[in-house]
């Protein structure tokens, strides 16, 4: 495996679970892409970012937990004691662009959906760096670079809603 920007604007399509054999071909590519994350010394890999057009994506917590997740969805955005979505703007890099560093403004908590490789279902909260590795993965797997996210320049539908 390797990294391959065929489809690095484009967004995924989401991932099916018909047989047992997609469980074992969803770990195999999960291990696979962990790998790759962890030789360009990363702490996040989508699936297109290694050319294959699919919600899917491995992350690294800051606990050193691996996490796979497959047709990721945001379900809410943390509110902070002002009831507004407390917003933080951080450098980041990407390994499709090495060497680049961009500032971008993200959601510092989140609550998200996904199924991991077994095809569980997992609603999870996150906060700070683990929330924006997820939104930057997430953000992958429908089309969006951080050359995009840190110009502002995404669709409505994929603009964080800050109040």
């Amino acid at each position: 495996m390797k990294l391959d920007p065929i489809y690095l604007n484009q967004r995924g399509s989401n991932c099916t679970w018909n047989r047992e054999t997609d469980k074992q071909k969803y770990q195999f590519l999960s291990n696979q892409m962990i790998e790759l994350m962890l030789k360009k010394r990363g702490i996040g890999l989508a699936a297109n970012q290694c050319g294959l057009k699919m919600q899917f994506f491995v992350m690294k917590k800051e606990d050193g937990a691996f996490t796979t997740c497959i047709n990721p969805e945001i379900l809410n955005l943390s509110d902070d004691w002002h009831g507004k979505v407390r917003m933080e703007t951080i450098e980041e890099g990407c390994l499709s662009f090495p060497g680049e560093k961009h500032m971008v403004e993200r959601p510092y908590g989140i609550e998200v959906r996904y199924q991991d490789y077994k095809g569980s279902k997992v609603i999870e909260s996150l906060e700070g760096i683990d929330a924006r590795c997820w939104l930057h993965e997430y953000d992958h797997c429908q089309g969006i670079t951080i050359r995009e996210r840190s110009k502002g320049e995404v669709k409505d539908e994929f603009k964080y809603a800050k109040s």
